[in-house]
C-alpha cells in the first residue's frame, strides 16, 4: 500500500507498486491493482495509464523470456459501495465477493477475455471503460 502525491507520474506509480505485480505475473501468478479515493483525485488517469503500462511490460519482448506465445486473461470488474459489476459482461453483471476460506477474497462468475497483443489488451480495456457508470 502506498499514497502518491499529485506530482507523481504514471511512470512513478507503477515502477514504485504496480511494476512487482507485473513480475509476479510473469511468474505464473496474479494480481489486482486497485484506485480509491474522492471523486475527482485522478483514479481514472491513473489507472488508464496503469493498464496501458502493464500490457507492453506484459507483452514486452523482454517478458517473452519464456514460451514465444503469451495471452492474457482480464477481467473487468467496478465496485460500487457494497456491490461488484462485471463489466466485460453485455448486461453488466452483479457479480458475488467471496471468501475462499483461506482469508482470499474471490470474484465469482467474472468474465476473462483473452488478449495475446498490446492492441487486443487496450481492446478489451476500452470496452470496460466504457461500461464503467
Amino acid at each position: 500500500d502506498r499514497v502518491f502525491g499529485p506530482g507523481a507520474s504514471s511512470n512513478a506509480v507503477f515502477d514504485a507498486a504496480v511494476s512487482p505485480l507485473v513480475a509476479l505475473a510473469l511468474r505464473g501468478g496474479s494480481s489486482t491493482v486497485l484506485a480509491y479515493g474522492a471523486t475527482g483525485s485522478g483514479k481514472t488517469h491513473t489507472m488508464t495509464a496503469m493498464q496501458r503500462l502493464c500490457a507492453a511490460a506484459l507483452l514486452s519482448d523482454e517478458a517473452a523470456a519464456g514460451p514465444s506465445v503469451r495471452e492474457l486473461r482480464i477481467s473487468f470488474v467496478e465496485l460500487r459501495g457494497e456491490r461488484c459489476y462485471d463489466l466485460l459482461h453485455e448486461q453488466r453483471a452483479e457479480l458475488a465477493l467471496r471468501d475462499d476460506g483461506t482469508g482470499e477474497t474471490v470474484v465469482c462468475g467474472a468474465h476473462e477475455a483473452a488478449a495475446a497483443s498490446v492492441e487486443a489488451v487496450g481492446a478489451v480495456l476500452a470496452a470496460g471503460n466504457a461500461a464503467r457508470a
